[in-house]
């Protein structure tokens, strides 16, 4: 199941490489029926899964490789039969945007929303694009709870961030009944794990990468500065994909090390996104520095906060002792006073009463 700029790509060279001739299927895009469809050049047309003909054309392949949604490859296979690559949310989605604006040739008719004319705007305004949001936003829960007809995900439109918990727990219930789920920043072990899920040894490759805005037949150079209202609108399109990425980090990872390595990536592509574009190279190492050092604070602030929650846990603990010990002691004084007002009252203190004074006068008298 590839996720856009997740690695797909080298993926499905590798297995190409690895697997006899024909165990892989050649159909590589899912895509919704539109007008035209058999109008497209045969070697296109046959990377397509568009209608019924196509889905019985990928069950008969020993491997199917491509941009497919859950609900679609669980019609060839069983999950635990499935395997994916997660990439840190927001620089998957910022290098998405990378691509579609400096990388001409790819051909429209498979992309009805036209991503690419949109790619060709400022950042800022790509993200907020309620017409691309099946590409842009929280794709990788899309990618694992469309096809059921959710209404919580429209299909223009952006998810309402009051569903946004509730969508992201449903696509970690399906990531977790996949058979290898692997995360893109692990470098090497994701590899390891996908050869043994696949039971051949599949050599890492580098497919479809960004080209840089001075190569030749690079479209527009990305210069707009990475804004504050930017920012805000990748934490709005990845909100529910940054939970379900956190979960497949967190087994191996503590939370604090989940968004260390969550902030590390993002300012990393940023830095990329500065290299590629060119001129914006250094306010994105600018913001990357930025992001790095407030990551580094927050831990700090992190770790003593931590420290303030176990110093105010002990003194609770020894104000909640004391208040028992109090406690204790108010219960054995109530006890005495009510058996000393017994006694005052019994009948024998009230005729010893003249004996008890004659005593204090002779006492009186002796001082």
């Amino acid at each position: 199941m590839h996720v856009p700029k997740s690695g797909g790509t080298s993926v499905h060279d590798a297995l190409l490489a690895a697997l006899p001739e024909g165990s892989v299927s050649p159909k590589r895009i899912e895509t919704r029926p539109f007008k035209g469809l058999d109008e497209l050049p045969h070697p296109l047309r046959e990377l397509v899964v568009a209608e019924e003909r196509d889905v019985d054309a990928m069950s008969r392949s020993g491997v199917v490789s491509g941009h497919f949604c859950l609900h679609t490859l669980m019609r060839v296979a069983p999950p635990e039969s499935i395997a994916t690559v997660l990439r840190e949310p927001r620089s998957r989605l910022l290098s998405l945007y990378a691509f579609w604006r400096l990388t001409p040739g790819w051909d429209e008719r498979l992309n009805p929303g036209r991503p690419y004319d949109h790619a060709l705007r400022a950042l800022d305004e790509f993200l907020a694009e309620p017409q691309i949001a099946p590409a842009v936003d929280n794709a990788v829960c899309r990618i694992l709870l469309s096809g059921n007809g959710d209404p919580r995900i429209p299909e223009f439109d952006f998810i309402s961030p009051e569903h946004l918990a509730s969508v992201a727990a449903d696509a970690i219930d399906r990531l977790d009944q996949l058979g290898f789920v692997g995360v893109l920043e692990h470098g090497q072990g994701i590899w390891e794990g996908l050869s043994r899920f696949f039971g051949v040894r599949l050599e890492p490759t580098r497919e479809n990468m960004t080209a840089s805005a001075g190569d030749a037949g690079a479209a527009l150079p990305i210069q707009e500065p990475i804004s504050c209202r930017t920012l805000d609108l990748f934490n709005a399109r990845t909100a529910a994909d940054a939970l379900v990425y956190t979960h497949a980090l967190m087994p191996e990872r503590s939370e604090v090390e989940a968004r260390r390595i969550r902030n590390s990536s993002f300012a990393a592509q940023l830095v990329r996104l500065g290299d590629i574009a060119g001129s914006s190279a250094a306010s994105a190492r600018s913001l990357g520095r930025l992001i790095g050092e407030t990551e580094s604070r927050l831990a700090g602030l992190a770790e003593e906060l931590s420290r303030r929650d176990e110093q105010l846990s002990s003194c609770r603990e020894a104000l909640n002792a004391q208040k028992d010990v109090v406690g204790r002691l108010q219960d054995d004084l109530a006890s005495y006073r009510n058996w000393l007002e017994g006694i005052q009252r019994s009948a024998s203190w009230r005729l010893t009463s003249p004996l008890r004074a004659a005593k204090r006068r002779v006492l009186g008298a002796k001082r």
